[in-house]
């Protein structure tokens, strides 16, 4: 197939290169006081970042092999670049390794079924790029997400870097998962100092039930709120589809989840069987019309929930929209009319009155967007900050 209709500058790709090393150097120094193999020199070496006509071949394959189509499905698929590790455990590495050309990626793309795991690339002794496997992303710092045809995320290490749509190509501003930290504000105990987004395990199922309301394809609204918050006074009664008492496998399995990682030598790859298990149950609550609200101990207090309150009582709330593409626009006052979707409006005045609440919202179009009541420099007494497509920093 042509590639002609797909063609980023060289000027991007300089820029990409350029900033994939400042993210490999920052995570090198975040990162110094872990143990990492003996074979590695550094954390992350120079060679885990393509050189820039690897990058280029990676991208471009990849963009084209997400339009494709295998059995009138689309692709959902990561690319890793890597070196090949075979006695690493669930990899499965090919015996004779395979061109990375768009006819071999889009027959081995459809056996990724998991975030975290990739087609593994790497350069042979000739400098030519070959498929060696199917392994965790553990093993490549630098992958390629492909989230829907022709958009694609460039990541390395913990950040995502740039993102491909269409013929756009945009890098990101800065780590919008670091500097975000209140969307995951409804878990963080009151009366605990030293509270960290990292090893809190609901933050990474919140994460997991996003993806999983973008597989569904429906959107929906999930909303977290913190013990004691008076949520259904906000809210249109009465409540068809509250919970009679606590829904509690998720609870449960957390459980369960700190237990195996307290063992010594548990399998990594058993904890995230589970986590997927419970994202996806809660993800399929969306699909009724309204609202999931979601207790802090992830206990699902009541489903198809609707949020009283009109858009006029509102016009006075000041709106923060926050983009994490890097363009002139990317942070902007707006008001609540200039949301266009129901679902995102009713979020707001939600958040607007419950100002400990953070609302999510996955569009149909897959678009992910936070509602989070925050105290900004402009407003010290709080505004509402719209975090918008999330699913560009989160993925």
């Amino acid at each position: 197939m042509s590639n002609q209709g797909f063609k980023l500058s060289e000027s991007f790709y300089r820029d990409l290169f350029n900033r994939l090393h400042v993210e490999r150097e920052q995570a090198n120094k975040s990162m110094s006081n872990f143990i990492f193999r003996p074979r590695l020199k550094a954390a992350y070496p120079t060679e885990t970042v393509p050189s820039q006509e690897h990058l280029t071949q990676l991208i471009e394959t990849a963009f084209w092999t997400s339009l494709q189509r295998e059995e009138g499905r689309s692709l959902s698929f990561s690319v890793g670049y890597g070196e090949q590790h075979s006695s690493d455990d669930y990899t499965f590495s090919l015996q004779d390794t395979l061109d990375y050309n768009l006819k071999n990626l889009t027959k081995l793309a459809p056996a990724i079924g998991r975030p975290k795991t990739s087609v593994m690339v790497a350069p042979d002794s000739t400098r030519k790029l070959k498929m060696w496997g199917v392994g965790q992303n553990i093993l490549s710092p630098f992958t390629i997400k492909v989230l829907d045809p022709g958009q694609l995320i460039v990541h390395f290490a913990s950040s995502n870097v740039a993102v491909i749509s269409g013929s756009e190509a945009v890098l990101i501003r800065d780590r919008l998962l670091f500097r975000s930290e209140s969307i995951w504000s409804a878990f963080k105990p009151e009366d605990v100092d030293g509270y960290s987004m990292w090893d809190d395990q609901r933050v990474e199922v919140v994460i997991n039930i996003m993806r999983a309301m973008r597989r569904l394809g429906h959107g929906g609204t999930l909303v977290i709120v913190p013990d004691a918050c008076e949520w259904d006074t906000a809210v249109d009664k009465p409540l068809v589809y509250a919970s009679s008492g606590r829904h509690t496998p998720a609870q449960n399995a957390l459980s369960f989840l700190n237990e195996l990682k307290n063992q010594s030598g548990t399998d990594s790859y058993m904890w995230w069987n589970e986590l997927e298990g419970i994202a996806k149950s809660i993800a399929q609550f969306t699909a009724i019309d309204g609202a999931v609200i979601l207790a802090p101990d992830l206990n699902v207090l009541a489903l198809g929930v609707f949020f009283a309150g009109k858009v006029e009582d509102f016009e006075h709330i000041n709106i923060l929209s926050v983009d994490p593409l890097d363009h002139s626009e990317s942070n902007a006052y707006i008001t609540l009319k200039d949301f266009k979707g129901a679902r995102h409006q009713s979020a707001a005045r939600f958040v607007a009155c419950q100002k400990r609440a953070v609302a999510i919202v996955v569009s149909q179009d897959g678009n992910v967007t936070a509602f989070v009541w925050e105290k900004t420099e402009q407003f010290p007494e709080g505004c509402l900050v719209v975090y918008r497509r999330l699913e560009l920093t989160l993925f």
